[in-house]
């Protein structure tokens, strides 16, 4: 990956945030913690995997697989938070799935976790909540939460960003550095 050919030590900027998977996934994962699911905190594994106790993780992953998306695969995965420091299913098993990058050059984390938003919105029916101030400040703005609950599908929603994303593109490289 990018942050290897550095061959710079990995230091933690968060308890969190233990490894490059970890930071590799956060730009997407991290909207879920404006839901009432958890990131994975407490686990060996934060932001690489979302749960919750009412998931079916098989069914969530077979789901997810066969979107295709690019440079990743999704695994069903059963995990207990252990103190976690958001709070979230303290001591309890949860299913869901977790986000493995075959590609980093290719994988994008944000397009992936629409995806899981989606089909775990679908899959938790009455018992999903959003944290609506906190995912919006996530996201930035509200659009995204409000276009999910109109029953947008999270291919359009990623497709309609193209224009926004390719002239933040433009301007980004000029403070590339490496």
């Amino acid at each position: 990956d990018s942050f290897a050919r550095t061959k710079l030590p990995w230091v933690r900027p968060s308890p969190n945030m233990p490894d490059v998977e970890s930071a590799l996934h956060y730009p997407g994962l991290c909207l879920f913690e404006g839901t009432n699911l958890s990131v994975g905190r407490g686990t060996d594994r934060p932001f690489q995997q979302i749960g919750a106790p009412w998931l079916d993780a098989e069914e969530l992953a077979r789901g997810l697989e066969a979107q295709g998306l690019a440079g990743v695969r999704f695994e069903p995965v059963h995990f207990t938070p252990r103190e976690p420091t958001d709070g979230k299913f303290a001591e309890q098993q949860v299913a869901g799935v977790r986000a493995i990058a075959i590609d980093p050059e290719v994988y994008d984390p944000t397009r992936a976790a629409l995806a899981m938003l989606e089909a775990s919105r679908a899959q938790s029916g009455s018992r999903w909540q959003w944290n609506a101030p906190h995912f919006d400040r996530l996201a930035g703005t509200d659009r995204l939460r409000t276009e999910l609950e109109r029953g947008v599908p999270a291919r359009d929603i990623f497709a309609s960003w193209s224009d926004e994303r390719a002239a933040f593109m433009v301007v980004r490289d000029r403070y590339l550095i490496y």
